[in-house]
């Protein structure tokens, strides 16, 4: 088959990502971008004819998928989507749950134009590793699911602008520090909640949320940290806490309690005859990102979604998850969904 021609707008680094990694294959061929403000000059070199405008890539015969950045606006994905160009997207981090329907709603190549998201974490060696255990039934029943995510990231330090605010399209190095600090707090929380979503796929009955403290002074109500309780329909119990201001940081990873064996460090745990505990360390699984490219490219010469895994109901589950999330601490009340 001949390559899919790419085209790309707004290279930020995830997109600058996307276009090396692409130029390595060969059922791939990078042809044209639109880059906001400073442009990447190591992109220039990556693409056949860097275009001046969106409306020239998305009007482009020889463009096939279009890689659209997190400033993108839902008008702009509609474009592409309506041109009948595939459209692929990092994480719809600014997107609600009804902007996300309006894009993968019928519209005038709606046989044709599919909308991807590169949810890059699903294909990671960690991930996949617990993933396993539990699709493979080593665990049990999954019966209660942690996740602590605590760190030490100054505000003064990492995340000071890179760039002057004079782009009508901000890239994200040009944003304000606390607006760019939400930004990282939502594509963690989003990365999170997805993950835990692929490993307890049942229905989410009920969810309780609040904020916790995580500065001192002015930087307290800049870098809200948050602990959500999730109650899912088969019994199963999730505790997930993520803090980007802790003076005590920790990363638990996924730790799982399962009605067969647990999980926790890179290590499956069961009682033994005698009431020990017995630990045997799980032999993690490759990361693979040649896979995302894999099945994307599956999913577009074959013309057949269930190629590609990650699916349009799998994210709306996560953007109605996270604005229960938002609802509930708003509220301070336990929110009962059915998610």
């Amino acid at each position: 088959m001949n390559p899919i021609g790419v085209g790309f707008l707004d290279l930020n680094p995830e997109g600058l990502f996307h276009l090396e990694r692409m130029q390595l294959r060969t059922d791939f061929r990078c042809l044209a971008g639109s880059i906001s403000d400073q442009p990447l000059t190591k992109a220039h070199g990556l693409l056949e004819s860097p275009a001046k405008s969106s409306r020239d890539i998305i009007e482009d015969p020889r463009i096939a998928l279009i890689w659209i950045g997190p400033q993108a606006d839902s008008a702009l994905i509609r474009s592409a989507l309506d041109a009948g160009k595939h459209v692929l997207i990092g994480l719809p981090m600014n997107a609600s749950p009804s902007d996300w329907q309006s894009w993968i709603d019928s519209g005038k190549n709606s046989s044709t134009a599919k909308l991807f998201v590169a949810a890059l974490h699903r294909w990671d060696g960690q991930f996949q590793t617990v993933q396993q255990l539990v699709q493979n039934g080593d665990l049990g029943q999954i019966i209660d699911v942690r996740r602590i995510s605590r760190q030490y990231v100054p505000l003064e330090l990492g995340l000071q602008p890179t760039a002057s605010r004079t782009s009508a399209d901000l890239r994200f190095d040009s944003l304000p520090v606390r607006q760019r600090e939400l930004q990282v707090q939502q594509t963690k929380w989003f990365e999170m909640l997805d993950e835990l979503l692929q490993l307890v796929p049942d229905p989410v009955v009920s969810v309780l949320a609040q904020t916790t403290g995580t500065g001192r002074g002015r930087e307290s109500s800049d870098r809200p940290g948050r602990c959500v309780s999730i109650e899912f329909a088969n019994g199963c119990r999730a505790w997930l806490e993520l803090n980007r201001h802790s003076l005590a940081p920790v990363e638990t990873g996924w730790v799982l309690d399962g009605t067969v064996a647990g999980f926790a460090d890179g290590k499956r745990y069961r009682s033994g005859t005698d009431y020990e505990l017995i630990d045997v360390p799980v032999e993690e699984v490759s990361t693979d990102q040649s896979a995302f490219y894999n099945s994307l490219a599956a999913a577009i010469q074959n013309a057949d979604a269930e190629d590609f895994s990650v699916t349009s109901e799998s994210i709306q589950r996560v953007l109605l998850l996270m604005e229960s999330i938002d609802r509930s601490i708003q509220t301070g009340q336990s929110e009962v969904v059915a998610i």
